[in-house]
């Protein structure tokens, strides 16, 4: 089955911890992901510029957002 660019951006099969909680913040930034992706451009060629810029940089903050939480989910405690 293809992957939506959310599940591709975020990685969602790749889980070597077999973490559910990873599952769970892979699967909704994903789904973030791929609704800002589905915002309509406008036609208008400047505003269509700003719209392009503004998705991509919502969706790498969501990326990033995924990263952290799963680093967050997956590291072990400190002694």
């Amino acid at each position: 089955m293809k992957q939506t660019r959310g599940e591709y951006l975020v990685g969602v099969n790749f889980n070597p911890s077999a973490s559910s909680e990873v599952d769970l913040i892979k699967a909704k930034a994903a789904e973030l992901i791929d609704l800002i992706d589905d915002i309509v451009l406008p036609s208008y060629q400047p505003t269509r510029d700003e719209v392009i810029r503004l998705r991509e940089m919502a969706i790498a903050g969501v990326e990033n957002s995924a990263m952290l939480g799963v680093k967050a989910a997956t590291k072990p405690a400190r002694r």
